[in-house]
């Protein structure tokens, strides 16, 4: 907020990822004249069909329902909440899988593996490392039972977004603007950052109600 407060009432636009976020700008000294909402957004090519199976097949992802993060392996995005939460869904959906898609950083990956070989959920946990290309990345979205995003802060997610386009139904954390992109019970669950049995339970909920996942997940498409 130091650099923040010298800078924004200087400044001559200001792009804000969500209007839910301007009240917290100009708190530290935006000027409201500047501020202008620019929310991160889809190809159009993203509202097409594509092949999960191909995904799942790829890297050897096997059982399911599935769940799958896509963002960066770093403490702030919480995958390590997902994996807290897995115990208590594994007992439930014995062949759960929980997939990670995204680059790791500062070595934090070993951290992830080492969480869940100590949970005793390693054989049900795949690490596939970033995806750049689009058709792969869509059909890593397509393959998916619920798309989970337990960060600790978001402007917009593009991740969102993109699992939106593909009718995943979403259980994400209710911060930053993801509240902006989804509204809770219409397209998706939100729950509170860090809060491990909330998120348990969202998913749990979408897994025992797969009409109310097609639901939220057609809700989140439109």
């Amino acid at each position: 907020s130091y650099f923040a407060k010298r800078t924004l009432p200087r400044a001559g636009r200001v792009l804000v990822r969500a209007p839910n976020l301007i009240e917290s700008l100009l708190k530290i000294g935006a000027r409201k004249e500047t501020l202008v909402v620019t929310p991160s957004g889809v190809r159009d090519e993203s509202l097409g069909s594509f092949d999960g199976d191909k995904f799942l097949k790829k890297y050897g992802v096997t059982g399911g329902p599935i769940m799958l993060f896509m963002g960066r392996l770093n403490p702030l995005k919480g995958p390590e909440n997902l994996l807290l939460a897995a115990p208590g869904l594994l007992n439930q959906f014995p062949e759960a899988a929980f997939v990670f898609v995204g680059p790791e950083q500062s070595g934090y990956l070993d951290h992830l593996r080492t969480v869940a070989n100590g949970l005793g959920i390693g054989s049900r946990v795949y690490f596939t490392g970033p995806i750049y290309d689009f058709q792969e990345k869509m059909e890593a979205y397509a393959s998916c039972d619920v798309f989970v995003l337990p960060t600790s802060y978001e402007g917009t997610s593009q991740a969102v977004f993109e699992a939106m386009s593909q009718a995943r139904p979403i259980v994400a954390t209710d911060v930053g603007g993801i509240p902006f992109q989804i509204k809770n019970g219409r397209e998706g669950t939100l729950v509170p950052y860090a809060d491990v049995g909330a998120l348990a339970g969202a998913i749990e909920s979408m897994l025992k109600n797969p009409e109310l996942a097609e639901e939220l997940g057609k809700n989140a498409r439109d």
